[in-house]
């Protein structure tokens, strides 16, 4: 059984890795979107020659930038909700509380997932394009929506798993809050 235990928290902290990996890669994407910014900047208000695709290779890079700090969010508890109510409640009632109120945000998820797929495969036969000068193909920014959530919904589930564990322990489960950068 303990070893069953082990394994099982193992598998978690290699859910956590992935997610603290993607916003790292999101931390990267935010230094990207800058340097086009600089540029744009520069290039409009010093030598008048703005382009017709920094906006929207920044906003391509937004959506990638969002979905991917997702899981990171739901690692992290980063997430929403009334902590006036949250910090008095004991570590095994937290943990009821939230495997109660899963179907909610395991609902979500799923649709997104799903809706998410569906339209990334349409862009991605008919050859969707966005309707701006450069006519970049959408499949790659519904791409990080559906890839988002996806990662968002392991953690999630995850997050279930240490909340079980959690109930039956009433000890705390989940992963210290830690920074970024190492």
């Amino acid at each position: 059984m303990n070893q069953g235990r082990y394994d099982l928290r193992r598998a978690l902290a290699v859910i956590d890795r992935i997610s603290f990996w993607t916003a790292k890669v999101s931390g990267w994407l935010i230094i990207v979107m800058v340097f086009i910014l600089m540029r744009e900047v520069i290039g409009r208000y010093f030598f008048d020659a703005p382009t017709s695709w920094a906006n929207e290779y920044n906003e391509n890079l937004l959506c990638w930038l969002t979905m991917l700090g997702g899981a990171y969010c739901v690692c992290t508890d980063s997430h929403i909700r009334v902590d006036i109510v949250w910090w008095n409640m004991t570590m095994r009632r937290r943990a009821a509380v939230e495997l109660i109120t899963a179907a909610v945000p395991l609902g979500f998820m799923g649709v997104v997932i799903w809706l998410g797929t569906q339209e990334t495969w349409d862009a991605w036969l008919q050859d969707k394009r966005s309707m701006s000068v450069l006519a970049l193909p959408q499949w790659p920014s519904l791409l990080a929506v559906t890839m988002g959530t996806v990662l968002m919904l392991i953690q999630w589930l995850a997050r279930m798993l240490r909340n079980v564990i959690q109930l039956r322990t009433g000890k705390n489960e989940h992963p210290p809050i830690l920074d970024l950068v190492d």
